[in-house]
Protein backbone atom coordinates (compact mmCIF):
# COMPACT_ATOMS: atom_id res chain seq x y z
CA UNK A 1 0.00 0.00 0.00
CA UNK A 2 1.54 3.42 -0.94
CA UNK A 3 1.06 6.08 2.05
CA UNK A 4 2.01 9.24 2.11
CA UNK A 5 5.27 9.68 4.14
CA UNK A 6 7.70 12.86 4.78
CA UNK A 7 9.82 12.32 1.95
CA UNK A 8 7.15 12.54 -0.94
CA UNK A 9 4.35 14.39 0.59
CA UNK A 10 2.16 15.65 -2.32
CA UNK A 11 0.70 18.02 0.61
CA UNK A 12 3.57 20.12 0.25
CA UNK A 13 3.66 20.33 -3.54
CA UNK A 14 1.56 22.39 -6.12
CA UNK A 15 -0.54 19.42 -8.22
CA UNK A 16 1.83 19.71 -11.22
CA UNK A 17 4.85 18.77 -9.69
CA UNK A 18 2.80 15.57 -8.72
CA UNK A 19 4.04 12.32 -9.02
CA UNK A 20 2.41 8.86 -9.91
CA UNK A 21 2.79 7.76 -6.51
CA UNK A 22 1.91 10.65 -5.14
CA UNK A 23 -1.90 10.41 -6.92
CA UNK A 24 -2.00 7.17 -5.77
CA UNK A 25 -1.11 8.22 -2.23
CA UNK A 26 -3.76 10.86 -2.62
CA UNK A 27 -6.41 8.87 -3.54
CA UNK A 28 -5.39 6.55 -0.44
CA UNK A 29 -5.06 9.18 2.10
CA UNK A 30 -8.72 10.61 0.79
CA UNK A 31 -10.67 7.18 0.70
CA UNK A 32 -11.05 7.46 -2.48
CA UNK A 33 -9.53 3.82 -2.82
CA UNK A 34 -12.04 2.59 -5.48
CA UNK A 35 -10.36 4.92 -8.14
CA UNK A 36 -7.10 3.85 -7.64
CA UNK A 37 -7.73 1.26 -10.45
CA UNK A 38 -8.07 3.64 -12.95
CA UNK A 39 -4.71 5.17 -12.06
CA UNK A 40 -2.54 2.24 -11.16
CA UNK A 41 -0.94 0.78 -14.17
CA UNK A 42 -0.83 4.10 -15.94
CA UNK A 43 2.64 4.98 -14.91
CA UNK A 44 2.77 8.03 -17.24
CA UNK A 45 -0.39 9.72 -14.89
CA UNK A 46 1.00 12.51 -13.10
CA UNK A 47 0.18 15.79 -11.25
CA UNK A 48 -0.56 17.82 -14.94
CA UNK A 49 -2.55 14.95 -16.14
CA UNK A 50 -4.52 14.82 -13.29
CA UNK A 51 -5.41 18.64 -13.43
CA UNK A 52 -6.28 18.22 -17.18
CA UNK A 53 -8.39 15.50 -16.12
CA UNK A 54 -10.06 17.57 -13.33
CA UNK A 55 -10.74 20.52 -16.04
CA UNK A 56 -12.46 17.82 -18.35
CA UNK A 57 -14.74 17.06 -15.17
CA UNK A 58 -15.23 20.84 -15.00
CA UNK A 59 -16.24 21.49 -18.26
CA UNK A 60 -18.47 18.19 -18.91
CA UNK A 61 -18.83 16.30 -15.14
CA UNK A 62 -21.40 14.05 -16.66
CA UNK A 63 -19.29 12.94 -19.56
CA UNK A 64 -16.44 12.15 -17.73
CA UNK A 65 -18.32 10.79 -14.80
CA UNK A 66 -19.68 8.09 -17.48
CA UNK A 67 -16.48 7.44 -19.07
CA UNK A 68 -14.40 7.17 -15.57
CA UNK A 69 -17.49 4.89 -14.90
CA UNK A 70 -16.79 2.54 -17.90
CA UNK A 71 -13.46 2.38 -17.88
CA UNK A 72 -13.55 1.04 -14.21
CA UNK A 73 -15.99 -1.58 -15.15
CA UNK A 74 -14.25 -2.21 -18.22
CA UNK A 75 -11.25 -2.99 -16.74
CA UNK A 76 -11.91 -4.15 -13.27
CA UNK A 77 -15.54 -5.20 -13.13
CA UNK A 78 -15.97 -2.51 -10.52
CA UNK A 79 -18.63 0.90 -10.52
CA UNK A 80 -17.96 4.00 -9.58
CA UNK A 81 -20.70 5.19 -7.40
CA UNK A 82 -21.55 9.38 -8.35
CA UNK A 83 -21.28 10.34 -4.69
CA UNK A 84 -17.13 9.00 -4.93
CA UNK A 85 -17.14 10.52 -7.95
CA UNK A 86 -18.07 14.18 -6.84
CA UNK A 87 -15.72 13.60 -3.74
CA UNK A 88 -12.73 12.98 -5.87
CA UNK A 89 -13.82 16.43 -7.84
CA UNK A 90 -14.32 18.33 -4.17
CA UNK A 91 -10.95 16.71 -2.62
CA UNK A 92 -9.14 17.98 -5.85
CA UNK A 93 -10.54 21.39 -5.81
CA UNK A 94 -9.12 21.45 -1.93
CA UNK A 95 -5.99 20.63 -3.43
CA UNK A 96 -5.71 23.35 -6.07
CA UNK A 97 -7.35 25.94 -4.05
CA UNK A 98 -5.53 25.66 -0.60
CA UNK A 99 -7.44 28.54 1.72
CA UNK A 100 -4.84 26.94 4.39
CA UNK A 101 -1.73 28.85 5.34
CA UNK A 102 -0.22 25.69 6.12
CA UNK A 103 -0.46 24.35 2.60
CA UNK A 104 1.90 27.72 1.56
CA UNK A 105 4.62 27.19 4.73
CA UNK A 106 4.34 23.17 3.56
CA UNK A 107 5.43 23.78 0.06
CA UNK A 108 7.99 26.32 0.90
CA UNK A 109 9.24 24.32 3.50
CA UNK A 110 9.67 21.16 0.75
CA UNK A 111 11.02 23.51 -1.80
CA UNK A 112 13.83 25.00 0.76
CA UNK A 113 14.66 21.24 1.94
CA UNK A 114 14.57 20.57 -1.84
CA UNK A 115 17.11 23.25 -3.00
CA UNK A 116 19.48 22.19 0.19
CA UNK A 117 19.37 19.14 -0.79
CA UNK A 118 20.33 19.76 -4.96
CA UNK A 119 23.34 22.10 -3.13
CA UNK A 120 24.59 19.62 -1.42
CA UNK A 121 24.47 16.80 -3.80
CA UNK A 122 25.61 18.70 -6.49
CA UNK A 123 29.46 18.98 -5.17
CA UNK A 124 29.68 15.30 -5.41
CA UNK A 125 28.95 15.17 -9.04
Amino acid sequence: DNVSNDNNDYNCRYMELWTHEDILNFLHDKNLELMKPLFENEQQFDGRSLITLYERCQSNSEATYQLLNTQLNYSHNDHLPYLTYIRFLTELRKQLNPIDIKYCICYFRWFIRKKIHEKLFSYFK
